[in-house]
């Protein structure tokens, strides 16, 4: 009995907690939870302000993680991040068709046809197809741009609750082009 008593105040205190210190975000903030390493952050802002035009140096975050399923579902349950860049392995646990926006938007019709059908949802109603997870192989600009190789393509996504959706889209639509 003493252990639940002392198991619900934790909870309590952590909830309390973590509703006082949310600030709001006015930064664009991309996570990255795969192999790629925070060495990579300079170059990898390049891309951002190539992409996304009156960002600033102070407007920009970016965090490089490895890959740990329980770190980014505490940042998206904390509703953190703009932009998700994921390997893999990490994606069952994020996807959520209804937690991600859809990124119809910026795929060429071309290439709606090469992405997997597990990153899809179709609407019951309309029977329109939406995308809401990119894949980003060695192709892709952005790691072409970063010179990295992966083994596994990386997915993005744009988590519902971003403030800066346009941005996000804007990115994701920019180092998703593949070389000609």
């Amino acid at each position: 009995m003493v252990w639940n008593w002392k198991y619900a105040l934790v909870v309590v205190v952590f909830i309390a907690l973590s509703g006082c210190s949310k600030q709001e975000r006015e930064t664009f903030d991309i996570f990255f939870y795969s192999e790629l390493s925070s060495q990579l952050q300079e170059d990898t802002k390049e891309l951002v302000f190539d992409s996304v035009h009156g960002l600033g140096e102070e407007d920009v975050q970016l965090f490089f993680h490895p890959t740990v399923l329980e770190k980014m579902i505490v940042d998206i349950v904390a509703h953190e991040g703009d932009v998700f860049v994921v390997d893999q392995a990490l994606i069952n646990a994020a996807f959520d068709e209804e937690g991600l926006i859809p990124l119809d938007g910026i795929i060429d019709e071309a290439d709606l046809e090469s992405i997997p059908t597990q990153y899809k949802s179709e609407n019951d109603e309309t029977g329109d197809v939406h995308v809401h997870v990119l894949p980003l192989d060695n192709d892709s600009l952005l790691l072409r741009h970063l010179q990295v190789e992966v083994e596994e393509q990386l997915l993005a996504f744009v988590p519902i609750y971003s403030d800066n959706q346009e941005q996000a889209l804007q990115f994701l639509q920019h180092v998703s082009k593949r070389e000609e």
